[in-house]
């Protein structure tokens, strides 16, 4: 009997420890993803700051930007093994734990994005993400594959001029977005961005057979690219666009019938670039004049 009580003692020890254990490796596993999102978010508020300040000088863009990336493939060394190990069931996470884990993953490479997004689709359904946050990871995955958002949540911005131009965004948004319920988030990103941008900036919809083409036309001046307008483009004969006053310029062409180059002029000075337009529905076209 002493022996028996002995032996279960023994064993509630061992639980006892084992689950001491798994805590405190808990613990330790969710002080290393917090470290790093109170890192990656640092370095994007120090980022975008400098973006928005028009005084900041070009190498100091430049500077951050590559300082920014290494950043982030240190994150996701340490992070991304993390959660390989929390899908796998050998570690438990908590929901805060999580959620700053889904940003080291929004900033991560196309594959490896990719690789997680059916994990961060399980995190929206849980509602460990929100709204905005999976609306805005679905978008990133793909733009980065060059494909229509769909929810209108990335932008892109010319380090030179400055300049914010959302992605193109699918023809049949709304009607994807209504069958995930995510109708009103759409909506209201729409109506912002056709607000806020001009007529050029507009958010353009494409359908299966469209490609947009799109990007900035600069020069080299001294130390900096600067913008330069009211340069022709054309495609298959035809005048499309003209760059304005920040050297941007965006058309839309059949996919189907893409099979020239795209014509820059201005004056005297021309130049062409290639179009490829297979899986992808947009491209970007910037043209140092």
């Amino acid at each position: 009997m002493e022996k028996l009580i002995a032996t279960v003692f023994l064993i509630g020890s061992s639980i006892a420890i084992t689950n001491a254990q798994t805590m405190e490796n808990t613990m330790d596993l969710e002080k290393l993803i917090m470290k790093a999102y109170h890192t990656d978010q640092e370095n994007r508020t120090i980022v975008e700051r400098l973006l928005l300040d028009k005084s900041t000088p070009q190498d100091s863009l430049k500077k951050y930007a590559v300082q920014l990336k290494k950043s982030d493939m240190v994150n996701q060394k340490v992070v991304l093994p993390i959660l390989d190990k929390y899908i796998a069931r050998e570690v438990k996470l908590s929901d805060s734990s999580l959620n700053a884990a889904y940003y080291i993953v929004q900033h991560a490479s196309k594959e490896d994005q990719e690789k997680y997004s059916n994990f961060v689709g399980k995190l929206f359904k849980k509602q460990v993400i929100d709204k905005n946050e999976y609306t805005r990871f679905v978008d990133r995955v793909l733009i980065k594959n060059c494909k229509a958002q769909v929810y209108l949540k990335q932008a892109y911005m010319d380090a030179d001029v400055k300049d914010i131009y959302p992605f193109p965004l699918r023809a049949n948004a709304k009607e994807i977005a209504k069958n995930n319920n995510l109708l009103e988030e759409l909506e209201k990103e729409i109506d912002i961005k056709t607000k806020s941008f001009p007529a050029e900036y507009a958010p353009v919809f494409v359908v299966d057979d469209e490609f947009v083409v799109f990007g900035h036309i600069k020069k080299k001046e001294e130390q900096r690219n600067v913008p330069v307008s009211d340069v022709e483009i054309s495609y298959g004969g035809k005048v499309l666009a003209k760059s304005n006053k920040n050297g941007f310029y965006s058309f839309k062409i059949i996919k189907s019938a893409a099979a020239s180059d795209i014509l820059f002029t201005k004056g005297s000075i021309y130049t062409n670039k290639n179009l490829d337009s297979t899986d992808k529905d947009w491209q970007m076209v910037d043209v140092l004049f």
